[in-house]
């Protein structure tokens, strides 16, 4: 026979702070911005394609 009873429950942990719905917004669309930014910085034309005439030199070798 036990008499000293059952352990006690340990108390339950506070919730973890969360962030405001604000703050989230906000830092997605600096993200956006940023991967824009990166995008149109590797593109080498505009909209209209290639608007100058590369002057051609006629055939060559690669390397020579």
């Amino acid at each position: 026979m036990c008499f000293g009873g059952s352990p006690s429950t340990p108390p339950v942990p506070a919730p973890a702070p969360q962030q405001a719905q604000g703050d989230v917004q906000v830092a997605n669309m600096q993200a956006q911005q940023r991967q824009r930014a990166a995008a149109s910085n590797t593109l080498l034309t505009g909209p209209q394609g290639v608007t100058t005439m590369y002057p051609m030199l006629g055939k060559s070798l690669i390397g020579s």
